[in-house]
C-alpha cells in the first residue's frame, strides 16, 4: 500500500495565469492532468505512481489554485497545451510521460498537434492512455502526425479518432 506523499508546490507564470503544480517521488517525469480536474483530484493516483516516478499535478488555468487575469476570458485547448509545456520548461525537463484524463487526454493531443514538430529534436514522447493499447496509440499518434503537420489540430484529432474506431473495430478480435 502506497502512502499519502506531501507534495513539493511550485508555480509558474504563463501569458494571463499564473500555474500552480504538485511534485511527487522521483524518477522520469509523469504529468497526469485532466481537465476540469485539478491536483488535488488527482493526489491518490499521483502518490500511487511516485515509487518510480516524479508525479507531476497541475490545476488547469482558473481552476483550483490557478487564478486567471480575466475570468472571463476563454481558454482554449492550444493555451492549455502552451501551460503544460510551460510546466515542463520550469521543471526543465528534457523527457516526460503522460497521462492524460479526459479533458487533460485532449490536451495530450494539443501537445502531439503543436509542438511534435518544435520539439523534434528534443525527447518528448506522450503516452496518452485513452482506452487502446498505449504502445499501439503512441503509435498512431506519431505516424498521423507527419502528414498532418500543417494542417493543424483538428485534422490530427479527426485521423485519431477514425484510426482509433478502425482498432475498435476491425482489429479487435
Amino acid at each position: 500500500m502506497t502512502l499519502p506523499t506531501s507534495p513539493t508546490i511550485r508555480s509558474v507564470s504563463v501569458p494571463g495565469a499564473r500555474l500552480h503544480y504538485e511534485i511527487r517521488g522521483a524518477g522520469p517525469v509523469l504529468l497526469v492532468i485532466g481537465s476540469p480536474m485539478a491536483s488535488a483530484d488527482f493526489a491518490p493516483l499521483a502518490d500511487a505512481l511516485a515509487d518510480d516516478r516524479t508525479v507531476v499535478t497541475y490545476d488547469p488555468r482558473g481552476y483550483a489554485d490557478s487564478p486567471v487575469d480575466e475570468p472571463d476570458a476563454q481558454c482554449s485547448v492550444e493555451q492549455r497545451a502552451d501551460d503544460v509545456i510551460a510546466i515542463l520548461d520550469d521543471l526543465a525537463a528534457d523527457s516526460a510521460d503522460l497521462f492524460g484524463s479526459s479533458g487533460g487526454a485532449v490536451t495530450g493531443l494539443a501537445l502531439v498537434a503543436q509542438f511534435l514538430m518544435k520539439f523534434e529534436n528534443w525527447p518528448l514522447w506522450l503516452q496518452l492512455l485513452v482506452g487502446v493499447p498505449h504502445a499501439l496509440l503512441a503509435g498512431i499518434l506519431l505516424w498521423a502526425w507527419r502528414p498532418l503537420r500543417g494542417r493543424g489540430f483538428y485534422w490530427a484529432v479527426g485521423l485519431f479518432i477514425y484510426l482509433c474506431l478502425f482498432y475498435m473495430v476491425f482489429m479487435r478480435k
